[in-house]
């Protein structure tokens, strides 16, 4: 009975935590955060480099796209989704282990194929490149390489919760996501449309990783695909850059620990660093259908965009997102 109550009061204490964070993220930005967004936007040159992270430079000009009806462009998404990344590694095991992909990893897969991100999981040797081909692979080729950057360390896709995927449609941001917690292949569209083939390209990604990294296949069974209608959705031309960003926010913070499960499901006392296959793949086999079947909840609408994009602006200048 003692032990009841105890639960049941650190689920109240951290309802009550949950409450006081969403409040902050939801806000709109103060007077003084609006003063200094502006001395951001109009003070100085477009090409000073305010801040520079993840091998990123980010531009005056680069923030300006967070500016009324500008359009992302991908220093600013990949930045800010590595802001995230980072948070989750600082403050696990608050949030479920994340990796992310940079806006070129898609692009990547959806024309070349798996052959051509093959590398982004391992060690490998780079060059420097102009501004907009970041660090780009050495790649022995006959067509000319699309500039992405492969990541610098070893990763192991299998020891994290989840691999978050920005989908940079040309004139469209969407947001894909391999959530080995809840065994789905989602894609969060701001114009609720469906994308069946990068579902596809996920699933094949998957076991192409499986076997070139681990020599085994994974077993795929029991997975499904995830595209809810029912997210927030946008009403103009321009915020879906702003729409991705906040839906890997989310989904980079939800986790199967938020179920209010008692059945002890799964582990989540990592750093994102995993603890080889045998952990990971049992790991992912625990979960339930019934935390399959959870749908994704966003707590914001097209009303906080024009207050997200000024508190993103010092987010990123800052290097601290949302809590």
């Amino acid at each position: 009975m003692l032990q009841q109550l105890e639960r049941k009061k650190k689920r109240q204490q951290k309802q009550e935590s949950q409450q006081r964070e969403a409040a902050e993220r939801l806000r709109p930005p103060s007077k003084e955060e609006q003063e200094r967004v502006k001395k951001i936007w109009y003070t100085g040159r477009e090409n000073d480099v305010l801040v520079t992270q993840f091998n990123i430079k980010m531009l005056r000009g680069d923030l300006g796209r967070l500016n009324g009806s500008e359009w992302l462009n991908d220093e600013v998404a990949n930045f800010y989704l590595e802001l995230l990344r980072e948070r989750a590694v600082k403050h696990a095991p608050k949030y479920p282990r994340c990796h992310v992909f940079n806006s070129h990893f898609y692009a990547l897969l959806d024309e070349w194929g798996y052959s051509r991100v093959r590398t982004w999981t391992r060690k490998v040797r780079t060059k420097k490149h102009r501004r907009g081909d970041t660090d780009a692979p050495q790649v022995l080729t006959v067509e000319p390489p699309p500039p992405p950057p492969p990541p610098p360390q070893q990763i192991d896709i299998f020891a994290f919760d989840k691999i978050v995927i920005p989908v940079h449609l040309g004139n469209h941001w969407c947001l894909s996501v391999i959530n080995f917690q809840r065994k789905r292949f989602e894609y969060y569209d701001s114009m609720g449309g469906r994308n069946p083939r990068c579902l596809s390209l996920l699933r094949e990604y998957v076991k192409s990783e499986s076997n070139d990294k681990k020599k085994v296949p994974f077993d795929l069974s029991g997975w499904c695909d995830y595209s809810p209608s029912d997210i927030p959705q946008q009403r103009n031309g321009h915020d879906c850059g702003v729409f991705m960003c906040k839906f890997a926010e989310a989904v980079m913070r939800e986790s199967i620990e938020d179920d209010d499960s008692s059945d002890g499901d799964t582990d989540s006392d990592g750093d994102g660093d995993g603890d080889g296959e045998t952990d990971a793949r049992a790991r992912i086999q625990q979960v339930s259908a019934r935390h399959q079947r959870k749908p994704m909840h966003f707590e914001f609408s097209q009303a906080h965009m024009p207050g997200f994009r000024q508190r993103m602006v010092l987010e990123i200048v800052d290097c601290t997102p949302v809590p």
